[in-house]
């Protein structure tokens, strides 16, 4: 919903068919005195239906010098700078997120017009401590969720060993999947091979 409108989209029939929706944002730029920017907070929470993954790309018409990428969401999202012209943000899961998500871009300052929001200061030393500290704060937040998960991980595997069961596996393997670090998800590769099998050879002997 923007400026009081909203659509509602019925589709009851989904299947390999999907809605492209083009609309246009003015003034969502801002001139400092030594950069440009864009700063844009998605509406995902107006919507009255989840998203599963979302993907974000804004280009520019044309290379910027100075070019620098931020999006602030879900610990597991990714942006990227993609040829000092895009940001690329992805988010898989966001149905499970309830706080807004945001992209930020700055730019050269001579990229927007004069009909563009001006801002008599200087902003990026600015912009790049705030975006530092942020970035501080997700890696300590994204560092103990990990740690959380692991904790979970290494008592379900307890559990399971104890009662093993294909349903139990399949829930663990989901786990593993979703650890952020790639050695912590190679250390229970095996552990996850000698469950299956375990869960296996039982759900087979009961059924006998």
């Amino acid at each position: 919903q923007t400026d009081g409108k909203a659509f509602k989209i019925f589709l009851p029939d989904y299947k390999d068919k999907a809605f492209y929706l083009k609309y246009r944002i003015d003034n969502i730029g801002t001139v400092y005195n030594d950069v440009s920017e864009i700063y844009w907070t998605l509406p995902i929470n107006d919507l009255p239906d989840s998203i599963e993954n979302l993907k974000v790309i804004v280009s520019l018409k044309k290379k910027s010098n100075e070019f620098r990428v931020w999006a602030h969401g879900p610990l597991d999202g990714e942006v990227r700078n993609l040829n000092n012209t895009t940001l690329y943000a992805y988010v898989s899961n966001v149905g499970t997120y309830e706080n807004d998500i945001d992209i930020r871009m700055v730019f050269d300052r001579s990229y927007f017009n004069s009909f563009a929001k001006q801002v008599n200061a200087l902003a990026l030393d600015k912009i790049l401590t705030y975006e530092e500290d942020q970035a501080a704060k997700a890696n300590y937040e994204r560092e103990q969720l990990h740690k959380k998960n692991v904790k979970q991980i290494e008592k379900d595997f307890i559990s399971c060993n104890l009662n093993p069961n294909l349903s139990c596996y399949t829930e663990l393997e989901r786990l593993v999947t979703n650890l952020m670090d790639g050695n912590e998800k190679d250390k229970f590769k095996s552990d996850l091979v000698a469950l299956r099998i375990k869960a296996m050879e039982y759900e087979t002997k009961e059924a006998h």
